[in-house]
């Protein structure tokens, strides 16, 4: 049935329960189409809606952050193609569209957000930038590659001191770190501040299992004590391939830190205690 243009405008500007618009639920789910029949009604002067307009909930985001986050290369392309704003930022932690694309290994969208002038060096309230994202979450060597050719600092550390060179230590990742560390990374010192707690911790704690809390690290400490604690977990779930793989990563990683490679191999009290049993 036919709608008149009031009721249209309402119908596009209205938030559904989880506080999305129609644009923002199109950019979420990946529709293209319903993200340009969109854009093509605002055109023809038959809707109207803010293309930067935030989110309810979510933590507070845009649409273009939305489509960064989910990985949706259409959706976000069209929205730049409008000028969404790339330098907004999430009201709960202070994400952009190109930090969240770094966090979940989104290669593609973030070289297409570096194209349009996305702010590289901005930074979460914690002080994580796009590069500490996808060296500690995003696991993607050509992605931590790609930003640093567009000049991201590789020196560059969280307000807790964890640095995106930690980051690769705790991924036991040893290809991300010898790029960090060509870019100037140091293994040898932390950030402003060396202290790690709360968070920076926690990313260690995913990969090891006893990582003192509070403690003065730097990558080279970091990979001592990955290498001298034991992930009982890790061990009874993963095969014997998969452990000797970890082990081969682990002794790159002391290498590149300037640490002996059979310290990656190195058996611990827990372990010394069950072979002679």
């Amino acid at each position: 049935h036919r709608v008149d243009r009031r009721q249209r405008q309402m119908c596009i500007r209205d938030r559904h329960q989880a506080g999305l618009t129609a644009l923002m639920a199109s950019c979420m789910r990946g529709r293209a189409e319903m993200v340009d029949a969109l854009f093509k009604l605002k055109s023809m002067g038959r809707c109207d809606f803010d293309v930067d307009s935030w989110t309810t909930c979510m933590g507070g985001r845009t649409a273009l952050m939305l489509a960064a986050e989910h990985g949706h290369w259409l959706s976000t392309s069209s929205l730049l193609a409008l000028k969404a704003d790339t330098e907004a930022a999430s009201a709960a932690d202070g994400s952009t569209a190109l930090i969240l694309a770094a966090e979940r290994g989104h290669s593609h969208l973030v070289g297409m957000l570096v194209s349009a002038k996305a702010n590289l060096h901005a930074k979460r309230f914690d002080g994580e930038t796009a590069l500490g994202a996808a060296a500690t979450w995003g696991g993607d060597f050509e992605l931590v590659s790609a930003l640093l050719r567009s000049k991201a600092h590789a020196r560059g550390a969280r307000d807790d001191g964890w640095t995106p060179a930690m980051g690769a230590v705790a991924c036991n990742d040893p290809d991300i770190l010898s790029r960090l560390i060509k870019a100037g990374a140091k293994v040898t010192g932390g950030g402003r501040r060396s202290r790690t707690t709360g968070p920076a911790v926690a990313v260690a704690a995913s990969t090891t299992s006893s990582v003192p809390a509070a403690m003065a690290l730097s990558v080279r400490k970091l990979v001592a004590v990955m290498c001298e604690s034991s992930n009982d977990e890790g061990k009874k779930t993963s095969t014997k391939w998969e452990q000797a793989v970890a082990l081969e990563r682990r002794r790159r990683v002391c290498t590149l830190v300037g640490l002996p490679a059979k310290l990656a191999a190195k058996k611990t009290p827990k372990e010394k205690r069950r072979r002679k049993k």
